[in-house]
């Protein structure tokens, strides 16, 4: 008997040291969730000072093409000039090697334009242009031959 009583004896040992370890376990665990218990929030703080700005993003797509805008009002009417234009005839030069001719406006006009004549003959112009107010040309007859001229003619423009 003494035997079982024993053995009984360590059954209840075993049995209480169970229950108790439960017991302290489950006490810890509900005192652990009592401590960390969230309780209703609290009253916002005030706002800090602004942080610093970030670094620039990456160039976006392109948007879409807007509405086209309404017609504009009319522009100013441009001025009225009456031009009177005349055709003056430079001086006829010989071409039997290198000639200059010039057709010179007036001074109360502008040299619009210009041009040339070669006749009787072969000439090769080498050039055929304005300077200041007159159209001047320079030919050449490089055989020499033949009874060769050169006259040159200005366009002259003047506002009446």
């Amino acid at each position: 008997m003494s035997r079982r009583l024993n053995i009984g004896i360590i059954i209840t040992a075993i049995v209480i040291t169970t229950i108790g370890a439960t017991l302290v376990s489950t006490a810890m665990n509900s005192a652990s969730a009592q401590m960390f218990y969230q309780g209703p929030p609290g009253q916002n703080g005030t706002q800090g000072p602004p942080g610093p700005s970030g670094e620039q993003g990456p160039i976006g797509p392109p948007g879409p093409s807007g509405e086209q805008g309404p017609i504009g009002p009319p522009g100013a009417a441009a001025p009225t000039m009456n031009l009177a234009v005349r055709n003056v005839p430079g001086q006829i030069v010989a071409l039997s090697e290198a000639a200059q001719s010039i057709a010179t406006c007036n001074s109360d006009e502008l040299v619009i334009g210009g041009g040339f004549s070669i006749a009787n003959g072969p000439g090769i112009v080498l050039s055929s242009v304005t300077i200041n107010n007159s159209w001047v040309v320079f030919a050449a007859n490089p055989f020499a031959i033949g009874n060769s001229s050169l006259q040159a003619f200005a366009e002259c423009a003047k506002s009446s």
